[in-house]
């Protein structure tokens, strides 16, 4: 069983609050400042994430702790043109929730779709259309501004991230793709693999865990299709006049 090193809880902690959830059931969560030395910060928190202690030590309440902050208290010194600053002592800030987050076999995961825009343009002017006419550098080349939904998958606690995170970005999918809701079923190059979002958390106890955010922008006509002003709309443009090789703006990465 874990031992805690000295620390004491700062007043006015604790916070405590009982409150009614989304569904009508009431909860309990509560917030306790910790202050320790600076050096003890890592094996105050180790025990907190211990079965020995993660329970709220006060009586109003149960113990369900979930996420905790480490805020440095200094002291700062300055000498001719340069200062330095100490860290002796910290505040560590514990949370307590029943309700907790939301888990799905055992993941965290978000997901949702939110509005954005985008403006689709080629990015070379020696290029044709199916006509075998060639692109008007002075209009078509600019592109065109549209709005589109662009998808997000939020994962927490992920053990690992995963490989096809870098290789793809940029890219357009080459098969079709479904959300997790089950509503929509994109087509091939519909969807765009854009730069995630990664932050990795350490709880000193189970390891490094990582928070991965996946966007995916939507164009249902396809990220290789561009305006043609002519016909007034989206189609493939071609490297040569005889229109046989399609110019290919976004690889099919995924």
């Amino acid at each position: 069983m874990l031992s805690p090193p000295a620390y004491s809880e700062v007043a006015p902690s604790p916070f405590p609050e009982w409150y009614e959830d989304a569904k009508g059931r009431t909860q309990f969560r509560a917030k306790r400042l910790l202050e320790c030395a600076w050096t003890d910060r890592r094996a105050l928190m180790e025990w907190l994430y211990s079965e020995s202690g993660a329970g709220y030590p006060h009586a109003d309440g149960t113990n369900m702790a979930y996420v905790r902050g480490v805020r440095p208290r200094s002291r700062g010194k300055s000498g001719g043109t340069a200062s330095t600053i100490s860290h002796t002592r910290c505040i560590l800030e514990v949370r307590y929730d029943t309700a907790g987050p939301s888990w799905v076999n055992g993941v965290y995961i978000e997901e949702g779709y939110a509005p954005s825009t985008a403006r689709i343009a080629p990015a070379g002017k020696d290029l044709y259309w199916s006509t075998g006419d060639k692109i008007d550098d002075k209009g078509e080349l600019h592109g065109r501004s549209v709005l589109i939904l662009e998808h997000f998958t939020r994962i927490a606690k992920a053990v690992e991230v995963p490989s096809l995170m870098f290789s793809a970005i940029g890219g357009c999918n080459s098969s079709s793709k479904s959300d997790g809701f089950g509503w929509y079923s994109w087509p091939k190059e519909c969807v765009l693999y854009a730069a995630p979002e990664v932050t990795a958390h350490s709880d000193y106890t189970s390891g490094t865990r990582y928070e991965v955010t996946f966007r995916h922008p939507i164009f249902p006509p396809g990220w290789n299709h561009f305006w043609h002003a002519a016909t007034a709309s989206w189609e493939y443009l071609y490297t040569d006049s005889s229109a046989s090789t399609i110019y290919v703006q976004y690889p099919y990465s995924w």
